[in-house]
């Protein structure tokens, strides 16, 4: 996920916090135009279970960062729940998800900073964007995005493949050309190995 992060968000500033250190697993600052616009924090949890700690422990971290969000990347959800989720303000997503749901965020923090909304404007924007993030609406079009990206992938393969049998294909015929040109050579070499001699032979009749 971290590699992930600063692959998508270059300009950001995303550190990875040490084992052992106290926080979340990795702190975001969002920056425009040189200008810190927030931060999220994110835990990443590889259990076989979901445990509400992780939640309570996120939240901590959240309130000691004054982080505006703090996301939790996991595989397993609270019982009849799945994908994307919120619990205690925290979002639960699935590590699929979890780059998508980073965009949509940035890009909230982005025009709330640029808007100078009030603290109270501010929650009720993160609670409308969460709102969305966990619909069935926001469901569907990242099922889409996932639809077309594997579309993309396909074709990308298939292209490639048909780019290998093309290369196959010059690379014969380059072969073909130089064998070719090398046959040239030896034919002209022997004509002129042959005239030699000749010549030679002339010279030794006149002797």
């Amino acid at each position: 996920m971290f590699e992930d992060l600063k692959k998508e968000f270059q300009n950001d500033r995303i550190e990875r916090v040490a084992k052992g250190s106290p926080g979340a697993d990795i702190h975001h600052v969002v920056i425009h135009n040189g200008k810190e616009c927030g931060t999220i924090i994110y835990d990443a949890k590889n259990h076989k279970a979901f445990r509400n700690e992780f939640v309570t422990k996120l939240a901590a971290d959240q309130l000691s960062a004054k982080a505006e969000h703090a996301i939790l990347s996991t595989h397993k959800f609270p019982s009849g729940t799945r994908q994307l989720h919120i619990q205690d303000g925290v979002l639960l997503a699935n590590p699929a998800r979890v780059v998508a749901i980073v965009k949509l965020i940035r890009q909230h923090m982005l025009q709330v900073h640029s808007l100078r909304l009030s603290s109270a404007e501010r929650e009720d924007k993160t609670a409308a964007l969460y709102d969305f993030i966990t619909s069935e609406r926001c469901s569907q079009i990242l099922k889409r995005i996932d639809t077309l990206a594997e579309d993309l992938l396909e074709q990308q393969v298939k292209e490639k493949k048909q780019h290998d049998a093309a290369w196959k294909k010059e690379g014969e015929l380059i072969r073909g050309i130089q064998k070719a040109q090398g046959d040239m050579s030896n034919e002209i070499s022997c004509i002129i190995g042959t005239a030699a001699t000749g010549e030679s032979a002339i010279e030794d009749i006149s002797l």
